[in-house]
């Protein structure tokens, strides 16, 4: 299997320069950049809060964020198991013989 290369890719957040270094799509790095900006510059608009509250506000929300959709994502994939096991043991239920006469049932 070929090994990704890391690229070293220049994005801006909230008007500082960062190199950061990805071997996935260089614009979905930008695109990330610049979700977090907007998150900063909402903040610092909204409270006049110093760069590194802000950036410390934004960070928090974004993990309240990934921690909400962490358990509504367990939430669906234990519903799905669920589900998968309701409709696999559904479909070996009828499979089996229903009885002595489940053979000589079909006309």
């Amino acid at each position: 299997m070929a090994k990704k290369v890391s690229k070293l890719v220049q994005v801006d957040i909230a008007g500082r320069t960062y190199s950061l270094s990805t071997t996935d799509d260089p614009e979905d790095l930008r695109l990330l950049a610049d979700y977090v900006t907007t998150r900063i510059l909402r903040i610092k608009r909204e409270s006049g809060a110093s760069p590194l509250d802000c950036a410390t506000i934004a960070a928090m929300e974004l993990a309240e964020d990934l921690n909400l959709l962490t358990a509504r994502y367990e939430k669906l994939e234990a519903q799905l198991k669920r589900r998968a096991t309701k409709a696999a043991s559904g479909a070996k239920a009828q499979d089996k013989p229903q009885g002595k006469d489940a053979e000589g049932a079909q006309a």
